[in-house]
């Protein structure tokens, strides 16, 4: 997700999430964008303003289109799982 010209992931199965675990362990990844690996720095979005922010986005994007599964990116348990992705 994009908030003021930065990028956001969050993981959708919380801490539980694979690849949020492997990211937290290790913070240094990278994004695949076709043939394309951009190297990333994933450093976690504590601040409650920027959270809500990453929701809101969310929501805008894909409550229409997807509402089940706009919830299951804004439900209490995943808030804490927001990344703030950077490059590397």
């Amino acid at each position: 997700m994009v908030v003021e010209g930065e990028v956001f992931v969050r993981s959708v199965r919380g801490s539980k999430g694979r690849w949020y675990r492997e990211i937290s362990s290790n913070p240094e990844g990278a994004l695949h964008v076709k043939d394309t690996r951009i190297p990333v720095r994933a450093d976690p979005a504590t601040d409650e303003p920027t959270v809500d922010a990453v929701s809101a986005a969310f929501r805008s994007k894909y409550q229409k289109s997807s509402p089940a599964s706009t919830e299951a990116m804004v439900r209490p348990e995943t808030l804490p799982t927001t990344l703030k992705l950077s490059p590397a």
